[in-house]
């Protein structure tokens, strides 16, 4: 059995993700071949207390409120969810599932959809929004990032490392790093417009006391910076949502 634990990078509610694979790293095959893959049993339960495992080795486990599963399950951030009630956003829950075969992260996400959609009722779309943007750019000024090493995995989930106000980050994108770092750190959603394609390693030191300004001059120091704009973007709207139904 192979247990992995990660904060998801990027999404502010910070939700601990706690997955349990069996048999099959995270990316290994097992097609569950369903038209909409579902858990086999899935259970659900307010997070105000830790709760052992009651499903024996699982799939997976997350505590998080009901836009942090839509951030999960529909690869998004907090900023692209809007709509519902605001217990949606607050209200936490610890979910428990196992699925009949090792499942792939993909696999995985598209479980976690169905979930919400047959146990919290949950009823979305998606429209174009123009809102205000950041544009990760080149400032004109020497790079700093270096290129990540020959067979370091690209955007992985320990490309991020934070060690108090200095974020270690090896093998990102920078698309990667916008959408996942910067975007939390800023307010608002940062598009990669750096025309730099490759993965990077590199050290971004910021001080919490001032982060605005500090992640400001900490691009500045790596030889970018981002300038604001508008963008169309595509925004998760929230229809309906319901307390989740009973195990």
């Amino acid at each position: 059995m192979l247990s992995r634990c990660m904060t998801i990078p990027g999404n502010r509610t910070r939700a601990m993700l706690c997955m349990l694979y069996i048999g099959l790293a995270v990316f290994g095959g097992g097609s569950l071949g369903a038209a909409e893959p579902t858990f086999d049993v899935v259970s659900i339960r307010p997070a105000n207390v830790h709760y052992p495992s009651e499903l024996g080795p699982l799939t997976f486990r997350m505590q998080s409120s009901v836009t942090g599963f839509i951030a999960l399950a529909y690869s998004l951030e907090d900023d692209e969810i809007s709509g519902g009630p605001a217990w949606a956003s607050s209200n936490q829950y610890d979910v428990q599932a196992k699925a009949g075969s090792p499942a792939s992260l993909v696999e995985i996400r598209a479980m976690v959809a169905t979930m919400l959609r047959e146990r919290f009722h949950l009823r979305m779309h998606f429209e174009s929004k123009e809102t205000s943007v950041y544009l990760l750019t080149t400032s004109g000024k020497k790079s700093k990032l270096t290129e990540a090493k020959e067979g370091t995995p690209r955007d992985a989930r320990g490309a991020f490392q934070l060690d108090r106000n200095t974020m270690f980050v090896r093998g990102a994108s920078m698309s990667f790093f916008a959408r996942k770092f910067l975007t939390s750190h800023l307010g608002r959603p940062v598009l990669d417009r750096t025309g730099l394609n490759r993965s990077y390693t590199f050290n971004f030191r910021y001080d919490d006391s001032d982060e605005f300004g500090s992640v400001f001059s900490s691009l500045g120091d790596l030889g970018l910076k981002v300038v604001p704009s508008k963008a169309s973007l595509s925004i998760a709207v929230i229809d309906s949502v319901a307390s989740p139904t009973s195990n």
